[in-house]
């Protein structure tokens, strides 16, 4: 049987030191001991010592002070210069398991290493070399604590740079920490909490929780132990909860691991007990807070601060809707859940009611002639709590946040895919006033003409105003009514009848359109030709214009013209 390889202690030293996956993970370790040791307080300064030629080259001082219980001889040779030995094993209020926290320090390859401490009336200092090699000397003076100098050639930009990555590392590992932490004079140390604007707090003798919603559906999943952050997960972490993404939660126990390396919490039996936790939390009292808090500040007028949160209490709702099926109580189908542009309260319940029987779900930013006259009609318009950017030809854009939070309102209000915009989705024209329709009239009638020559059945021809009502024609010159001033579908904005037995339709010009404007002006000259123009520029908008129908409205266009001049005086 041949012997066990020999162990190069060197080497397994050389594995213990390049484990973390961040070399600056040092200070998180060396703040755990100095907390494990009892301190209270702990305070890291950064020092750069120009050399005697300076040139901007020199050495940095990285000091990491405590006010614990220090160590004496036997702790030194024991713990402090002996690997894999560790007093903390089986102590839950100590979370170096693996004892090799000092080890870290030379990871970032320092050119010595200095550590101070006292206890029981003895007083050493340990100095490491760049080899790791280490002498013990005895002090004559005692001291509070330990002191670690760690020493590194440096250039200034190099230290200026590496102060500036320690604060936050220092303030991502340790700002819950039990205790008081400094660096550089600034206490980073913040007390454990969730900073969002809804959640639920939750402690018991296992753990302390706090969980909730931030905008956008942000996924933020963080554990800790003592107050030590084991990782931070977001949506692209593996330690993200599947089930719980689009929530945002801190969690702390003592039962609660990291691996090795420093960069994930291990998910064992402890780590899903706390799973577990998370998810009845989340379904719970975390859910009936957000609907509670929707219906509350859509109860509120208008205008008020609360409507800052509707948003994310409109998502947070949602969240919770689709990671139930659907599924809600009877109490939450009651609750408010939107408010239309006159004041009107839908709840989910009566939203999914009217959606169902229109088929659609509409939104608008404020109250218009066009949102009251949709309401009128029965149409469920909600209000939304900010302003869409939106193309004209779909309603919304595809990366619009916003957008995609209506549709999802949508799916889960009757499930349908019909999500517009109110002012591209239905049209309304306000009638001008008399003195400006007098202007209008010659271009009217010349319009109204041209059309009915060239076969189109119109019962009419108007100019009106379209940005008053709330509506938004975009490029569109001019829309067909059955009757003017009616609530239009956009669908049918631009039907035009032509058959025997289809019904007359009116003709709407935006009088607002920067192309409409240029043909009035043509129009107090040769009234024929503005009326070809804006004809062919509404025939356009339904698609393409034939070649045949095109020469026809000029021909058309040019013997009105020929009449009207023949019948001028000489």
């Amino acid at each position: 049987m041949s012997s066990p390889a020999q162990v190069d202690v060197s080497d397994a030293l050389d594995d213990l030191v390049n484990q973390f996956s961040d070399s600056m993970s040092f200070f998180r370790e060396l703040i755990q001991n100095a907390l494990d040791a009892g301190s209270s307080e702990v305070d890291v300064d950064l020092e750069f010592e120009p050399s005697a030629a300076d040139q901007g080259v020199g050495a940095m001082v990285i000091e990491v002070r405590d006010y614990g219980e220090g160590m004496d001889r036997e702790i030194i040779d024991s713990k402090l210069t002996r690997l894999f030995s560790s007093a903390k094993d089986g102590d839950m209020t100590k979370i170096g398991k693996f004892g090799i926290g000092f080890v870290s320090v030379f990871a970032i390859e320092p050119d010595a290493v200095c550590v101070d401490t006292a206890r029981g009336g003895e007083a050493w200092r340990v100095l490491f070399d760049r080899q790791r090699k280490f002498r013990r000397l005895r002090l004559d003076e005692a001291i509070e604590g330990t002191v670690i100098r760690i020493i590194k050639r440096s250039t200034r930009a190099e230290f200026e740079g590496f102060v500036i990555r320690a604060e936050e590392v220092v303030r991502y590992w340790c700002r819950h920490a039990r205790g008081e932490v400094r660096v550089g004079g600034v206490l980073i140390s913040e007390p454990f909490g969730l900073r969002a604007p809804i959640k639920h707090s939750h402690r018991d003798e296992f753990s302390e929780i706090e969980i909730g919603h931030r905008d956008a559906g942000q996924t933020m999943h963080a554990y800790f132990n003592g107050g030590l952050t084991l990782v931070e997960a977001g949506d692209d972490h593996q330690s993200a909860i599947e089930a719980l993404r689009g929530l945002c939660f801190k969690v702390s126990s003592p039962y609660l691991e990291h691996t090795l390396t420093r960069d994930d919490v291990i998910q064992d039996g402890q780590f899903q007990k706390v799973v577990r936790k998370l998810g009845e939390l989340a379904r719970g009292p975390l859910r009936a807070r957000v609907f509670e808090a929707l219906d509350a500040v859509l109860r509120r007028p208008r205008g008020s601060e609360a409507d800052l949160d509707l948003y994310l209490y409109l998502r947070a709702a949602l969240w919770h809707i689709e990671d139930s099926g659907g599924d809600m109580s009877r109490a939450e189908r009651k609750s408010v859940c939107a408010r239309a542009p006159s004041g009107q309260l839908y709840t989910w319940s009566s939203l999914r009611k009217a959606v169902s029987k229109a088929d659609e779900l509409i939104f608008c930013d404020c109250r218009t002639p066009l949102s009251d006259a949709a309401e009128a009609a029965g149409l469920p318009v909600v209000l939304t709590w900010s302003k869409f950017e939106f193309e004209f030809e779909d309603g919304f854009e595809d990366d619009d946040s916003l957008s995609s939070l209506c549709d999802a309102m949508g799916r889960l209000c009757g499930g349908v895919d019909r999500v517009r915009w109110l002012g591209v989705a239905y049209f309304m024209p306000l009638a001008p006033e008399p003195a400006e329709r007098t202007q209008w009239e010659p271009l009217e009638r010349a319009l109204l003409d041209l059309l009915d020559d060239s076969g189109h059945k119109i019962a009419g021809c108007r100019f009106a105003r379209f940005g008053a009502s709330g509506s938004l024609l975009g490029d569109r010159v001019a829309v067909s009514q059955r009757e003017f001033g009616a609530l239009t579908p956009a669908d049918e904005a631009a039907t035009m009848a032509t058959g025997l037995f289809s019904r007359r339709r009116v003709l709407v010009v935006d009088a607002d359109h920067e192309a409409v404007r240029t043909a009035l002006g043509l129009s107090r000259r040769e009234p024929e030709l503005a009326a070809y123009q804006l004809a062919k520029l509404f025939m356009l908008t339904r698609g393409s214009i034939a070649p045949e129908l095109d020469s026809e409205l000029a021909a058309i266009a040019m013997r009105a013209r020929k009449l009207r001049c023949q019948k001028l005086p000489i």
